[in-house]
């Protein structure tokens, strides 16, 4: 498997499935509300290039202070979570001013592919690259004083938090219930990069990604596997062609979601 083939979570699960897994084996992750990227960093261990999931280049001003960015080792290959795309991502970017990007993996560490690697190996990789890259980008900030002029590079990419299965409980109270987020990933420690089902989310409510082939002033009508339904489009400006992500309460006998509601347009995806 290329490393430009990895694509992170994308299977789902439920809590009570979650619940049965091997507390050994998994840990879970906050789920960041954005767009999946990869990160190629150049000679100096700052960022070169992004890319999105369906291989398009991110544009410089989807980055801002990310490109350039000194957040790891020299030509390692970093996955990680864009503030973008999505409503919520973007909003937590224009309030700050600034993108960030939430790492969570890496393929590469700049001298040897990771890939087949344990996840749990790829994340302490991932980590003490991290590191290395505060340090340098911290003293390099340093003026004339002594003083630290400026944020460090590190602080525009910072590191998903990881906690132990045994902590599901609180976990979910935390992030899903009283901090209202999008929800949990739940990560195969043992896994090599791309293997099936070894990130899932599991979220308060289903989702599932369907092409939208009309839309009327407060409606798209959508194809999900050959089904076409309507859903309420609320704010979101839609074009026919798009993939969209749609919430929903189950399956109707004819194949189609029950109470179906656009969650957002999945631009990154086009």
């Amino acid at each position: 498997m290329r490393a430009w083939r990895y694509v992170g979570a994308t299977a789902r699960t439920s809590l009570r499935e979650v619940k049965a897994l091997n507390p050994r084996r998994y840990a879970i992750q906050e789920k960041k509300d954005g767009c999946y990227v990869r990160l190629h960093l150049d000679a100096a261990g700052r960022v070169r290039l992004a890319f999105t999931r369906s291989e398009r280049e991110v544009p410089a001003a989807q980055l801002g202070a990310i490109r350039g960015a000194l957040i790891g080792r020299p030509h390692s290959v970093l996955i990680g979570e864009l503030e973008a795309y999505t409503e919520a991502g973007s909003k937590a970017a224009a309030a700050r001013g600034q993108a960030f990007v939430h790492l969570f993996d890496c393929l590469h560490d700049g001298e040897h592919s990771l890939e087949r690697l344990p996840y749990r190996v790829r994340r302490d990789a991932l980590w003490r690259a991290w590191v290395e890259a505060e340090v340098k980008s911290f003293t390099s900030r340093r003026d004339k004083r002594g003083r630290f002029a400026r944020l460090r590079d590190t602080a525009l990419a910072p590191i998903v938090a990881q906690r132990p299965l045994a902590q599901l409980e609180d976990a979910w109270g935390e992030v899903v219930v009283d901090g209202e987020r999008e929800g949990l990933v739940v990560v195969n420690l043992s896994a090599p990069a791309g293997a099936r089902s070894s990130k899932l989310k599991c979220k308060p409510f289903e989702t599932l990604d369907c092409r939208a082939v009309a839309v009327a002033r407060t409606t798209v009508t959508l194809e999900w596997r050959g089904a076409l339904f309507n859903a309420g489009r609320g704010r979101h400006h839609v074009e026919v062609g798009e993939v969209c992500e749609v919430r929903h309460a189950g399956w109707y006998a004819s194949g189609c979601p029950r109470f179906p509601a656009l969650v957002r347009v999945r631009r990154e995806l086009q």
